[in-house]
């Protein structure tokens, strides 16, 4: 038997690493939103933006980043200062 291995799952990768790439991106272009780069579930998009609102994701420490579902859609954006 033939079997393709793969090292994640489409669409599903929701790793430290990737938060740490977003908060960066954002703090590039602070109060600008951004789209949420993975398609998520409505309801996951409503947990995400609470967890990124609260600080309890790592990248996202410090509450200087916001989180709002429009349509549910996830968008999030930098709230601090300039980087």
């Amino acid at each position: 038997m033939n079997l393709e291995f793969v090292e994640d799952l489409p669409g599903t990768v929701q790793s430290s690493l990737m938060y740490g790439d977003i908060a960066r991106s954002l703090k590039d272009r602070p109060g600008t939103w951004a789209r949420w780069p993975i398609e998520v579930s409505t309801k996951r998009a409503y947990t995400l933006a609470t967890n990124v609102n609260v600080g309890r994701i790592a990248a996202f420490r410090g509450r200087d980043y916001e989180g709002k579902v429009v349509s549910g859609v996830l968008y999030v954006r930098y709230t601090g200062g300039e980087s």
